[in-house]
């Protein structure tokens, strides 16, 4: 039950940070999770957006991001959003 608690944590940490994670049942799969990671860290890219809107409104707090690329093939892991400031 503590395993499968503290899983989930780290998933939800992942997902709302833009990760991913990953599961390995026999110790022979490290090997392709290695290649794998390191392909996805070749093929990073950084996008930097600023908001027009300086302030957050009253109440506003957390603002969501939704980003899309027009390639099928391609997929895009970003956060779910920011706390505006």
């Amino acid at each position: 039950a503590m395993y499968s608690a503290a899983r989930e944590r780290l998933n939800i940490l992942a997902t709302r940070t833009g990760g991913r994670l990953n599961a390995i049942v026999r110790l022979e799969d490290m090997g392709r999770l290695y290649a794998s990671v390191a392909a996805e860290i070749r093929t990073l890219y950084s996008v930097e957006y600023q908001s027009t809107n300086d302030r957050p409104k009253s109440g506003e707090k957390f603002r969501t991001i939704k980003l899309e690329v027009n390639r099928p093939e391609l997929i895009a892991r970003t956060r779910t959003g920011y706390y505006a400031k």
